[in-house]
């Protein structure tokens, strides 16, 4: 099914090193720590193993020659099977200070440190005075690649006031993860769709002072086309949470389950970082979101006032666990929502007085 135009033709718009958008937070001695985390891979060269994948995939979802000769297809199919660039050494530049991240990217390619910086140099080199969220940019590079540079955005979030915790798939982003075959074509062939009026709502509350991390389990090979589908719908910045996952034969049937997992972690850091903040967890009943707001909520009890779950016709929330969340935490705000009309009017205490 596959044709080797398909295979071989050279892919645009995916970079070799490719920072993720982060968070810094004020640590307990007054100065900012910053996260500095992304990939780096070997430029995409075609191989009979990948060729094999790529077709396996098609295979999956019935994807015609035409859809399978299409850029979109070519672009992000190459970002899943290009290889990890293990052993770089990633520095970082902001004003006319350079730093160099104590740890080598790992075998996958895969890069995370943290900086300490003063506050008054965080407030010399970032936008605190723009309309936008506070936040700072670092240029990158890799010791190995001459070419590979890339400007890293970190999200600079204060020691108090208001986060919105919000997932991606099927809360703000159309995405079937129900439907295997729906869903990997959404993935792989179609432009990303974004949930009707939720960007609306996420800018009235950005206009509220509220900072935004979006945690998903998207693999992180999406990154370009989620934040692409972000800025036409002018849904406001912030950290970016997404899973590790490479693209294997025998994960293609599994691909649902394994996207079931992995936004745990990432909310247990942010709400350990940020002990002052209050947290809105905004997310869908496609997937477990209820069940691991409310294990968060239990676990961090001064902190979550709000679990708002987008009520989805083809996968409708469970009313019993609605209710059994609800009696189990009193303290926070347990509702379901079927629109981002809905949405705004149920957030509205969670945001009187921020």
């Amino acid at each position: 099914m596959t044709t080797k135009a398909q295979n071989d033709h050279p892919v645009e718009h995916v970079r070799s090193l490719m920072p993720f958008p982060t968070f810094g937070y004020v640590d307990s001695d007054g100065s900012w720590r910053l996260n500095v985390s992304g990939v780096i891979r070997h430029p995409y060269a075609p191989t009979l193993r990948k060729r094999m994948l790529i077709r396996m995939l098609a295979n999956v979802m019935h994807a015609s020659e035409d859809e399978l000769n299409t850029e979109t297809f070519r672009n992000r199919v190459a970002s899943f099977v290009m290889d990890g660039a293990h052993g770089h050494q990633i520095g970082c530049s902001i004003g006319n200070r350079n730093f160099l991240l104590p740890k080598k990217t790992k075998r996958n390619g895969h890069f995370s440190g943290w900086l300490a910086l003063e506050p008054a140099f965080v407030q010399a080199h970032s936008n605190r005075d723009a309309a936008e969220p506070f936040k700072i940019s670092l240029s990158l590079n890799s010791d190995r690649l001459a070419d590979a540079d890339a400007q890293a955005e970190i999200h600079l979030v204060p020691q108090r006031g208001v986060s919105v915790i919000s997932d991606i798939d099927d809360t703000i982003k159309e995405s079937a993860i129900g439907d295997r075959r729906e869903l990997l074509a959404n993935t792989f062939l179609r432009e990303f769709r974004c949930v009707s009026g939720m960007s609306e709502v996420y800018q009235q509350w950005l206009a509220q002072r509220v900072a935004f991390h979006y945690v998903s389990s998207s693999p992180w090979q999406l990154l370009p086309w989620i934040t692409e589908m972000m800025q036409a719908w002018n849904f406001p910045s912030g950290s970016l949470h997404l899973r590790d996952f490479r693209l294997r034969n025998h994960m293609l049937q599994r691909m649902i389950r394994l996207r079931r997992s992995g936004k745990t972690t990432a909310i247990k850091l942010l709400l350990m970082k940020f002990p002052f903040r209050k947290f809105i967890l905004v997310g869908d009943s496609g997937e477990k979101d209820l069940e691991i707001y409310r294990k968060t909520a239990a676990r961090f009890p001064r902190q979550v006032t709000g679990i708002l779950i987008r009520d989805l016709p083809h996968h409708p929330i469970d009313l019993e666990q609605l209710e059994k969340c609800r009696a189990a935490l009193p303290h926070v705000m347990c509702k379901r929502f079927g629109t981002a009309v809905d949405l705004k009017a149920i957030a509205e205490p969670l945001l009187a007085g921020n």
